[in-house]
């Protein structure tokens, strides 16, 4: 591959980037300079392991394999079905989501070059063993890409065992191992590469914080003070936010509220209801038109209608959206592409950096200035569950909150 058709790498890309461009419609005009190191990496033929910022393209590094080898498959890992549904979207006929039930005809002929599937609906979907086990397949360049691979250290012991498991692909079928992710450390990396078996390997890094977004922490009251009560906390920053939004309605900032726990993503909404009155929707009193919503793993059942609908109207212009403001759960982050988000608060910080870092990500991925803040009190440091490196994050007023990540 790496040698197709005596071209150089910067030759393959350009014409790769082109194709891609005509066939989805897009205007990419050039690689950034890690997304080459990564395709460097995978066409001398070694595996590659991926840290890069969220909202930096890790996706277009495999999307553009089968644009530099038409005859390649590229088999992707995906941990949830929100990110499998939209990148499906994206890629269109040429790309399946797995299931047992799949037809694999597609495939077979070669008319498909993406497939998405989660852990579970390959390692134990005897169709695509046997067909992978194929003497045809066997001269066949396949990729294997663990998109979020960080969730084989966070999910894999209990939660979803498969991710650590995924390493037995490579003795079903040869590949090449391409791993993403946005938040890990040096000791993830290595444990990642161990999992997947990558031996022959390179790795391709950059600070997780993107340069764009201006970090802040800044102290909230504690419940426990006097004259506080449970809700002091969070009425100290749901209040300011919530004035800020009905004074300047559309001019408001698009703005996610992560909370810890549903309790606080309720409560923010109710008392959006009771503040905004009148101007908590953007014209009639239907769902589409609230200015503020939850998002939450427990807000509906498992067709996911409501949080479809969500993810789709803030992925448009801010001109066309009429959501200003989300309470949001860790159920609102990895691969949820939205370019306009324009502010993150936290409204008490997450047990670990890596995952503050996963959920500042998704503002100022257009490029554009965004603003992340932390609120804290002592009772969120005193949490048993609180990482060092996270209460570190938090006290720390010496150095530069960017240095510290």
């Amino acid at each position: 591959m790496a040698s197709a058709c005596g071209l150089s790498n910067d030759t393959k890309y350009s014409q790769a980037l082109q194709n891609y461009n005509q066939t989805h419609n897009t205007e990419i005009l050039k690689l950034k300079p890690l997304q080459e190191k990564a395709l460097d990496v995978l066409l001398s033929g070694k595996d590659c392991l991926c840290s890069l910022p969220t909202g930096y393209g890790k996706s277009l590094i495999f999307e553009l394999l089968p644009f530099i080898d038409p005859n390649c498959l590229v088999v992707i890992i995906e941990p949830l079905n929100v990110i499998m549904a939209q990148e499906a979207q994206k890629l269109g006929t040429k790309s399946m989501c797995l299931t047992s039930k799949s037809d694999l005809t597609g495939i077979k002929k070669g008319s498909v070059k993406y497939i998405f599937c989660h852990p579970e609906d390959i390692l134990y979907n005897k169709k695509i063993m046997e067909m992978f086990r194929n003497e045809d397949f066997k001269m066949k360049q396949i990729f294997l890409v663990v998109d979020e691979a960080h969730c084989i250290l966070k999910w894999g012991d209990d939660f979803r065992p498969d991710f650590k498991r995924l390493g037995n692909l490579r003795s079903v079928f040869c590949c090449q191992v391409l791993a993403l992710t946005a938040t890990v450390t040096c000791v993830g990396q290595k444990e990642i590469m161990k999992n997947l078996l990558m031996k022959n390997w390179a790795t391709v890094c950059a600070a997780p914080t993107k340069p764009n977004i201006v970090l802040a922490v800044l102290k909230r009251p504690s419940a426990t003070s006097k004259g506080n009560t449970s809700t002091s906390p969070y009425d100290f920053i749901f209040e300011k936010i919530l004035n800020e939004l009905k004074n300047k309605g559309k001019d408001f900032p698009l703005t996610i509220v992560y909370c810890k726990s549903i309790q606080w993503i309720g409560y923010g909404y109710e008392l959006a209801r009771e503040i905004l009155g009148d101007q908590f929707y953007d014209g009639e009193q239907q769902p589409e038109h609230a200015r503020v919503v939850m998002f939450h793993s427990s807000m509906e059942d498992s067709k996911g209608k409501l949080k479809a609908m969500i993810l789709a109207d803030l992925q448009r212009p801010p001109s066309e959206c009429c959501i200003r403001l989300v309470f949001a759960s860790v159920a609102l982050g990895m691969g949820a592409d939205l370019r306009h988000v324009q502010r993150v608060i936290h409204a008490g910080p997450p047990s670990t950096l890596e995952t503050y870092v996963q959920e500042i990500g998704r503002a100022g991925r257009a490029d554009s200035q965004a603003l992340a803040i932390m609120f804290y009190n002592g009772n969120d440091l005193a949490f048993k569950q609180m990482q060092a490196n996270m209460k570190e994050y938090c006290k720390n007023n010496d150095k530069c909150k960017r240095e510290l990540v």
